[in-house]
């Protein structure tokens, strides 16, 4: 391959997971907005379709902020191809959550009713990112390895449950710092203790895993529509 192609390439691996991932978000958004609540003790009101996706004007910017960051990093920029992919994927990962941080904090405040500040406050933004990174590096590091393991075990027509059981696993030991970290940027619950349990499980389960589904058939609908324009 030469610059231009390769640069192409790289190009195309940060769209396609950009789509995928903004596509996603559109999709799950509901469960997410249930799962906030949840988690920060609020009453899921009724409200139909338009309660469901408050803040996704803030929702899809964050994700689309995240994707770029992490696929640009773990998968287009050569200069990070050589870090093993574990550490690769945590860096990332941490990558993103920053980038995405501050939409995702006024996001969740508008999901529990709150609005959010008139004035920018950098500090209040970025609340809570602390306990998101410390999140980030056991979610990570749980999936990739659940995932290296079982690869040997499962024939290739698998591969979507892999991504499951290795999703499940990840989210059962991060949901309380998960819980926590939405309880600080919402400000809806003091207590450390009663953030620290399994609120809100099932529906952030839901939305993790129609999350992963919807994005591996559109990243591998789009790959394979690319690797065709390419060979053509």
């Amino acid at each position: 391959m030469n610059n231009n192609t390769d640069n192409d390439y790289n190009f195309y691996k940060i769209k396609n997971g950009l789509i995928a991932e903004t596509t996603s978000t559109l999709i799950t958004y509901p469960l997410n907005t249930i799962k906030t609540n949840i988690q920060t003790g609020n009453v899921v009101k009724n409200e139909g379709i338009k309660g469901l996706y408050r803040g996704i004007k803030w929702g899809l910017p964050a994700d689309a902020l995240a994707a770029i960051c992490f696929y640009g990093i773990f998968d287009a920029l050569p200069q990070f191809q050589s870090i093993h992919p574990l550490f690769r994927s945590i860096l990332a990962a941490s990558i993103a959550t920053t980038a995405g941080h501050p939409f995702t904090t006024i996001r969740k405040n508008i999901q529990v009713h709150r609005k959010p500040p008139k004035k920018i406050n950098v500090g209040r933004l970025y609340k809570g990112l602390k306990v998101s990174l410390c999140n980030t590096t056991p979610g990570v590091s749980i999936n990739f390895t659940t995932k290296e393991f079982l690869k040997p075990i499962f024939p290739c027509w698998a591969k979507p449950f892999i991504g499951i059981i290795s999703s499940t696993c990840s989210l059962i030991v991060t949901h309380p710092l998960d819980t926590f970290t939405t309880c600080l940027v919402t400000g809806k619950q003091k207590d450390i203790l009663k953030c620290l349990n399994l609120n809100g499980f099932k529906s952030r389960f839901s939305e993790k895993i129609c999350t992963l589904s919807s994005k591996m058939i559109i990243l591998d609908s789009l790959n394979e529509n690319d690797q065709k324009n390419k060979n053509n």
